[in-house]
């Protein structure tokens, strides 16, 4: 199954965006960029996450790593996040070594 290519902008600052977005459901889908979503209202979601799906409650924070699939599949309820998209070559500029940055769990 193809999953769509999400291209993240970045208007004013090259190296990451921030912005306030309602959501009720969202493709499943991927970018080259570290992506912190907080979550603003107390109605849970389902978020799947590499064939996983997580529920996430008011104040919570999903950190996802460049490349990981994700999105919220069957919400029948907006949701109100404050999502921040980092370009990974900056965060490649802090993290000495070969490997990059990800998170595991």
């Amino acid at each position: 199954m193809a999953h769509e290519y999400e291209i993240c902008k970045y208007y004013k600052n090259p190296y990451f965006n921030i912005f306030i977005t309602q959501i009720t459901n969202r493709s499943l889908h991927y970018h080259k960029d570290y992506e912190v979503l907080l979550k603003l209202d107390d109605t849970p979601i389902n978020y799947h996450i590499k064939n996983k799906d997580y529920t996430i409650n008011e104040n919570e924070i999903l950190l996802l790593n460049p490349l990981d699939i994700h999105g919220i599949k069957g919400s029948h309820v907006s949701t109100n996040f404050i999502c921040l998209h980092i370009n990974e070559s900056y965060v490649d500029k802090f993290i000495p070594g070969e490997s990059p940055l990800r998170f595991t769990k």
